[in-house]
């Protein structure tokens, strides 16, 4: 049974969003490794950031983490238009979190 070996990458305001030795770095190792599936996680200062790099095919999950300017956890989510994360707030009563999250 060959199973694929699974990596977490976590990088701290460098790659994928600027350019530099520690993202070059990491974006020549990422495909340097094709035969290991990574997890990228990249902390980064601004939620808007756009990246500089073109993933490699093996990243399988990319997550962005935001520390500043980030009123709702939602906004990270860049894969959720912001009328979601608005229409998701609204649904969200006291009732519901009290249903969904709080033991009977």
């Amino acid at each position: 049974e060959n199973q694929t070996l699974r990596v977490l990458m976590v990088t701290e305001g460098t790659y994928p969003f600027y350019w530099g030795g520690v993202s070059t770095w990491c974006h020549l190792l990422l495909g340097d490794m094709s035969e290991i599936d990574f997890s990228l996680l990249s902390i980064v200062g601004d939620p808007g950031a756009k990246t500089r790099f073109d993933l490699p095919p093996n990243v399988r999950d990319f997550i962005v983490v935001p520390i500043w300017r980030v009123r709702e956890a939602l906004e990270a989510r860049r894969d959720m238009p912001l009328m979601n994360l608005i229409r998701r707030k609204l649904r969200t009563s006291e009732a519901v979190v009290t249903r969904a999250f709080l033991p009977s």
